[in-house]
């Protein structure tokens, strides 16, 4: 379906970002809606100002900068988050970054606002089938933690103020320009620091970033849908070895495997000598013996640990989980549908790799 929003206004935050970018691309070229895109650092938005988007200066965590943004806006995309760094900071835009936004869109009033949260608002484990009534245990993740308190404001907009809000849930999103799931296995690869746990048999819930756009453009424009939450991901079932290996070959090499026990060992190890030196930084100078000492053993342990060496435990839970979201709720309710296999996905994005230069080009 093309045109959905065809002259209709619409407002994105966190376009310059990944999701947020590929967003507003597919609402230009192919929906040929009116957009609108608020710009917190112009710097970071060079290239948005390239193309036929309205740059909108302003920042979720000010909120008297919004009202000019959503002047005229019917529908609001919120993909503005901060997906790491000081947990305050993260609250304070991943949090009150979105209160301030329903706030102003509540004045505004907008037909849609559509918030992109996060499938980790679930864990790093949850029950194979989890699906929108499984439980948010989000734990002590500042990101998983602050996209749950976001949604509870999302809803909390809903129920007070009849904001007619959806939210989805992306599982982990990848795709060209994706730093933490596209570039950083690549980069990673090269330098021999990336391995499988195990068999790499744990269940990768990915989602290619054109499967979540298309899931956003039908949270904005399906009626009756108004205060759901969407779980977002592949209908294909993905490996950690499947979805790493399509890395690999891209540079020509093998992915090396560590034993489940042994990499939660070292990986354990490693971190707590972390923790000391940490808590050992700024002491007296009596203890300096002591310092010098971990100092060596976290070097030992970090050329050990090689790939392993600040892998948190969450991040070993899911490799190891054999859970799969359950997402018929938005085939049911928006007619979701995933149209990008890996092998399809991985294409598209070994074209982009090269043509960013982190591959070699093609002779």
């Amino acid at each position: 379906m093309v045109g959905r929003l065809q002259g209709r206004r619409v407002l994105v935050t966190g376009g310059s970002g990944f999701i947020g970018g590929r967003l507003v691309e597919r609402l230009l070229l192919e929906e040929k809606a009116t957009v609108r895109a608020l710009a917190r650092s112009p710097g970071r938005a060079v290239w948005l100002s390239r193309t036929q988007v309205e740059l909108v200066p302003g920042d979720v965590t000010q909120p008297e900068s919004l009202p000019a943004a959503l002047e005229g806006c019917e529908i609001v995309f919120h993909c503005a988050a901060l997906l790491s760094g000081d947990a305050e900071e993260m609250h304070r835009v991943n949090v009150a970054g979105t209160k301030n936004m329903l706030a102003a869109a509540h004045r505004a009033g907008v037909a849609r606002f559509v918030h992109v949260s996060s499938m980790a608002v679930l864990g790093s484990t949850f029950p194979d089938g989890a699906d929108e009534t499984t439980p948010p245990r989000p734990g002590d993740d500042p990101y998983a933690r602050t996209k749950w308190e976001a949604e509870e404001q999302v809803f909390a907009a809903y129920r007070k103020d009849g904001l007619p809000v959806v939210i989805l849930r992306p599982s982990i999103v990848y795709g060209p320009r994706s730093r933490w799931w596209t570039v950083d296995p690549i980069l990673r690869l090269r330098q021999n620091r990336l391995a499988l746990l195990g068999q790499g048999d744990g269940v990768a819930n990915i989602v290619y970033v054109d499967d979540v756009v298309e899931a956003l453009l039908l949270a904005a424009t399906v009626p009756g849908i108004e205060g759901e939450v969407f779980l977002i991901s592949s209908e294909e079932r993905t490996t950690w070895r499947d979805f790493y290996e399509a890395y690999a070959r891209m540079l020509g090499k093998r992915l090396p495997t560590w034993p489940m026990p042994l990499a939660w060992t070292i990986a354990g190890l490693t971190q707590a000598l972390d923790r000391s030196i940490e808590r050992l930084r700024g002491t007296q100078r009596a203890i300096g013996g002591v310092r010098l000492w971990l100092l060596l053993g976290l070097q030992v342990g970090r050329k050990a640990a090689g790939p392993l060496y600040k892998l948190r435990r969450w991040e070993m839970a899911m490799y190891r989980s054999r859970a799969q979201i359950n997402i018929a709720r938005a085939r049911h309710r928006l007619g979701y549908r995933s149209t990008w296999p890996l092998a399809r996905a991985m294409g598209e994005i070994e074209r982009w790799l090269r043509l960013q230069g982190y591959l070699p080009e093609q002779v």
